[in-house]
């Protein structure tokens, strides 16, 4: 939790005043003069088809306002973390919202698994394909307990009851909630309803997972818990595409 340059100071040995403000960051960088060697170039690696895919998406809210997403081509693949980064009002909710299907750009191509969203019902495209972590969790919570509201997700799954409460509470325990599963999803902290929908969200084992500003108030304990589950699921083949202003994070 401390301040970057100070965490920086840390990992480096060196015998300087640790710094705390980014000024006195950059003066002690630049007293280091730390150099790292550019890396050797590497062959492209062979990624095959795009497991999601936006070709010169273009889309505005109503057809006499300006455009919010120009041009947009992006390519992400198996085993990736995407970031979309940029300032209020640039657009990175709206191309969430394009990929997933909530609104449909009027020019450009949106593709899941190179097959044309349009083209997938939604019975397919929320069956284990696409997750959704909106940036408002209060809108996944439909129940009076975390518990329930866990075991809700899992409704439809063949499991036998206790195997879907067995679920639940692991993946309870996973995002720290173990403690607050008889709470009303309401009467958690921001923080703490954030990581309750992200427990619902990673219960229907998404194979593409879209997290808008999933660490908003998130303490820097659990963000190092949560970059480990990213990981974790990308080296399991999940693909991962965020919306964020936490560049650190990023």
């Amino acid at each position: 939790a401390m301040p970057t340059p100070m965490r920086i100071w840390a990992g480096v040995e060196n015998s300087l005043p640790c710094p705390v403000t980014v000024q006195e960051g950059r003066e002690w960088t630049s007293e280091m003069e730390v150099k790292q060697p550019l890396p050797e170039e590497t062959a492209a690696l062979v990624r095959g088809t795009p497991s999601v895919e936006l070709e010169e998406v273009w889309f505005k809210y109503d057809k006499d306002l300006t455009d919010v997403v120009k041009g947009l081509s992006l390519s992400v693949y198996s085993g990736e973390i995407t970031a979309i980064l940029g300032g209020n009002g640039t657009g990175k909710t709206t191309s969430l919202s394009l990929i997933s299907g909530l609104n449909k750009p009027y020019r450009g191509k949106v593709k899941i698994n190179g097959e044309e969203i349009e083209k997938i019902p939604n019975s397919k495209l929320f069956d284990h394909l696409l997750g959704v972590l909106p940036q408002n969790p209060q809108a996944l919570f439909t129940a009076k307990t975390v518990e329930e509201d866990l075991m809700e997700i899992l409704s439809e799954s063949d499991l036998p009851k206790a195997k879907r409460k067995k679920q639940a509470v692991q993946m309870a325990r996973l995002c720290g909630l173990a403690d607050l599963l008889q709470s009303h999803p309401y009467d958690l902290s921001g923080g703490e309803q954030q990581r309750a929908a992200l427990a619902k969200v990673l219960l229907l084992k998404p194979k593409i997972l879209l997290l808008d500003e999933p660490t908003k108030g998130l303490d820097a304990e659990f963000k190092q818990v949560f970059a480990d589950i990213l990981h974790k699921l990308t080296a399991a083949g999940v693909k991962v595409i965020m919306v964020s202003h936490d560049i650190e994070f990023c």
